[in-house]
């Protein structure tokens, strides 16, 4: 395959990402508005929702027109990039990190369908099941104790003298926090 080639199939994965961020973003208002059980609001974001779901079905159905074209190995190499398998060039790099994208974006939200059964319950009346929470793993704790320390430089800044001590052992940190009641 040309780097031409490698750059329709980028530009087609951009935009799939594009339209599919553009209805998650849509889906998490629309999960917004049905817990706070405003069905104007569900039924307006609802009707937003339809403009880039069918964008999302035009790209995905360009892509696999796209896909027709090209030669069995390459049409291999294409899904395996997509499962995650190295690239050999720049094209076929820049493919691969833009083709991941709109799949950690699914990982990590309701489907369009679960999203779309949700909304026909709530507007049927029926209770909606209880949406899951994302999953959140932390390899790092520093993101923590990073929020934490701006926490603290956030009180002095408003002129609570607040203190931290820190005690590092092998199994844990302890950190403990002194907040005067009086600032100043």
């Amino acid at each position: 395959m040309t780097k031409e080639d490698w750059l329709d199939l980028t530009v087609l994965e951009r935009k799939k990402y594009n339209c599919l961020s553009e209805v998650m973003d849509l889906s998490r208002q629309m999960g917004e508005a049905m817990d706070r059980n405003d069905q104007v609001s569900t039924r307006m974001l609802v009707a937003m929702r339809q403009d880039p779901i069918r964008q999302l079905t035009e790209v995905e159905h360009s892509g696999k027109l796209r896909l027709t074209v090209l030669a069995p190995e390459d049409r291999e190499t294409v899904a395996a990039l997509r499962k995650g398998a190295g690239p050999q060039d720049d094209g076929q790099r820049i493919f691969q990190e833009h083709a991941g994208k709109p799949r950690r974006l699914l990982e990590q939200n309701l489907t369009v369908a679960q999203t779309e059964e949700m909304v026909d319950a709530m507007l049927s009346g029926a209770p909606a099941p209880p949406r899951k929470r994302p999953l959140f793993i932390a390899k790092d704790v520093r993101l923590f104790l990073n929020t934490i320390t701006r926490s603290l430089d956030l009180m002095r800044s408003a002129g609570v003298n607040a203190q931290c001590d820190r005690q590092d052992s092998e199994e844990s940190i302890t950190l403990t926090i002194h907040i005067p009641r009086r600032a100043g």
